[in-house]
């Protein structure tokens, strides 16, 4: 099995399990920090690889990986690779094995998790498990999840970024009070460890590899209010007048599908239903004047039966089935949807320049649902395998959304 280490700043240390460690990153902001002065050591064990704020100690035999602060304190260790692996493992030291990768740290006991997302449940992931595997929540009584972020914190002072799109299974303490491991379906592992005293400087350093969140307007910290669903222009405004007249603070009526034809269907062309909703440009003003900013519902998925399904499919903008068939069918939604494909840079122009022209009309803030049931027989237009793509998938679409808001508005939001 090959393992590359390289520094790339002086608190963040990339592994690489397995093969491809030149590929390129998916996750990764462009100016991501790429290098630090390094010095290797051979030391009786092994080898020690350092910066002027960590040391990564490889040992030879068994094989072992250590990870220390300037001052010499260990923060993050590797499960020992040195016991019968017939009898007495209950996670195997970090390897590979038929697709998969894993990596493997040993718990100290009073070490508690934190991160990976919106993982409803205690906070202090210790004792959890669950896959980093993107779907419809559908509450909050199951380890299901709407928002994976590849990222575990530690209170011993370090954090891990996993620096993997496709699924990710973490056993945090559940089949071993003794370690932690996670575990990819892939051909290689790639992941970041980073030293820091404290949640803060921690969170710093992972920002520094994937960017930073943008802070958003005054206003969206406000009141927003929504049903399902405004089903016309008279329902939004009788609402909206009748929180003024009651004095009820509001910054923001958000619309849901109805905005759309969405009894006919029309649930993701971004046209509006004109006959529900007339002169939509006049409503946003008459909103506008009493004080309220408008947000719209919309999603990747794309009617069958409308004209943006048959442009879309003739540009080659959405995804295609990998039987040629035509488009990858969405059958998690309301009804058989087509997917637009943000793999393809023109594609992507081309969803923004729709969610540009109705921000252009006046509408504040797009929010971006679903995303999470890319099809499984979906062919992207960069070729990336169907697992690979489901988890990143919605955050292209939320970055195109995002952009599309910032060069319009000059805030990002969604």
């Amino acid at each position: 099995m090959a393992v590359e280490i390289r520094p790339v700043a002086p608190n963040i240390i990339r592994l690489h399990i397995g093969g491809g460690a030149d590929r390129p990153s998916r996750l990764l902001i462009p100016d991501a920090p790429s290098g630090a002065d390094w010095q290797l050591e051979e030391t009786p064990a092994g080898w020690s690889v350092s910066t002027e704020a960590a040391s990564l100690d490889i040992d030879r035999d068994p094989y072992r990986m250590r990870l220390r602060d300037a001052s010499g304190a260990q923060r993050f260790v590797e499960e020992r690779n040195d016991r019968d692996i017939r009898g007495g493992y209950h996670h195997f030291p970090t390897g590979h094995a038929r697709g998969l990768r894993w990596l493997t740290a040993a718990l100290r006991p009073d070490e508690a998790l934190f991160g990976l997302g919106e993982h409803f449940g205690a906070l202090n992931r210790r004792g959890q498990a669950f896959a980093s595997w993107t779907v419809d929540a559908f509450g909050v009584r199951s380890d299901r999840a709407y928002k994976n972020v590849p990222l575990l914190a530690s209170s011993e002072g370090y954090a891990v970024f996993f620096d993997m799109t496709g699924p990710i299974y973490y056993d945090l303490g559940q089949a071993s009070v003794a370690a932690w491991q996670a575990t990819a379906r892939a051909d290689h592992l790639r992941a970041y460890l980073i030293l820091g005293d404290g949640i803060a400087p921690l969170i710093h350093a992972y920002h520094r590899l994937t960017g930073a969140p943008a802070v958003p307007p005054d206003w969206s910290f406000g009141f927003w209010i929504s049903r399902w669903g405004y089903r016309n222009r008279d329902e939004v405004m009788e609402v909206a007048r009748r929180m003024r007249q009651e004095r009820v603070p509001c910054d923001v009526i958000h619309i849901d599908p109805y905005w759309m034809r969405y009894h006919e269907g029309h649930h993701g062309d971004l046209e509006w239903d004109e006959s529900a909703f007339p002169d939509p440009k006049g409503m946003i003003a008459e909103l506008k004047a009493m004080g309220f900013r408008l947000s719209l519902w919309e999603s990747p998925y794309v009617p069958l039966d409308s004209e943006m399904r048959a442009e879309g499919e003739g540009k080659g903008f959405l995804l295609m089935a990998k039987d040629g068939s035509g488009p990858a069918l969405v059958h998690g939604f309301a009804k058989p949807s087509a997917a637009v494909d943000f793999t393809n840079p023109q594609a992507v122009e081309w969803f923004k320049a729709k969610n540009r022209r109705l921000l252009e009309m006046g509408v504040a803030v797009i929010k971006t649902d679903f995303a999470e049931d890319m099809p499984d027989d979906a062919v992207p237009h960069d070729a990336t395998p169907a697992e690979q793509l489901h988890n990143l998938y919605p955050l292209l679409y939320q970055r195109a959304v995002f952009e599309a808001t910032t060069e319009v508005h000059g805030y990002g939001l969604r």
